[in-house]
């Protein structure tokens, strides 16, 4: 039975997770009020039977490839008044558990970004605009608008906050052109094709040339004022690598157009 006030419901979206699903889910246990997993298309790993241990609230959906466009849809299955946004390789800390109550019962705030910093090689990058990373991840249910494009940030209403609380990342931050071309350049496909077929572009297809192109080097230029070359040469690789994305979705589009 979910109490009305400030009860939580953890929503993921997942694909073959059985490596990560259960760090995940146990660091859940006892401090929200129920989990919705929705995996994306058929599984074809234990991601679900191990899912099955921590909640009956499982659901499968069509097959797309990217996680934003169930999001929605995970949502929609959750009873309680707050939300909490978290995939599989990721598991709150001790310290967010214990505060976790605490952020949802202050009336005043509707959204709040956790502290999110990336692991490389190992260990959390604690320095530069890497170390200062946050994620909109925790908000009211009735607050929060998705339109379902593939990384989209969710919108929220009224007022947000950045709190210090860690929501743990152990995907190993994937800086390298091998990774970059093996798994992003497959994601812009279907991040341009979802758009299309969702009428997110639906502008002449030289538009979408040109507009990759500008955001390309004004990303770069961003970037740089942000300082991520502080960061060394792992800023860097991520500013290109963040920057070519967009650039590959929009030049997707323009090729599938």
């Amino acid at each position: 039975m979910i109490k009305k006030g400030s009860s939580i419901a953890a929503c993921l979206v997942v694909y073959n997770e059985e490596k990560n699903i259960g760090r995940c889910l146990k660091s859940l246990q006892e401090i929200v009020d129920e989990i919705i997993v929705v995996h994306d298309g058929k599984c074809n790993d234990k991601t679900l039977e191990i899912a099955k241990k921590f909640t009956d609230k499982i659901y499968i959906q069509p097959h797309i490839g990217e996680a934003e466009p169930h999001r929605e849809f995970s949502f929609s299955k959750a009873l309680s008044e707050w939300i909490l946004q978290i995939d599989a390789d990721e598991a709150i800390s001790q310290e967010l558990k214990n505060n976790l109550k605490k952020l949802v019962s202050n009336k005043d705030i509707n959204g709040y970004y956790l502290y999110w910093p990336k692991m490389y090689k190992g260990k959390y990058i604690t320095h530069g605009p890497l170390g200062d990373s946050y994620k909109l991840c925790l908000f009211r249910k009735n607050k929060v608008k998705l339109t379902g494009v593939p990384h989209e940030i969710p919108s929220v209403e009224g007022r947000t906050k950045k709190v210090k609380y860690q929501l743990e990342h152990y995907e190993k931050f994937k800086n390298d052109w091998e990774s970059f071309k093996t798994k992003s350049t497959r994601w812009t496909v279907v991040d341009a094709r979802y758009r299309i077929k969702h009428n997110y572009a639906t502008r002449n297809k030289y538009f979408y040339l040109i507009k990759g192109t500008i955001y390309f080097f004004l990303n770069l230029g961003i970037n740089f004022f942000k300082g991520y070359f502080l960061n060394g040469w792992v800023g860097i690789q991520h500013s290109f690598f963040s920057s070519a994305y967009y650039f590959l979705v929009n030049y997707n589009i323009f090729k599938l157009k």
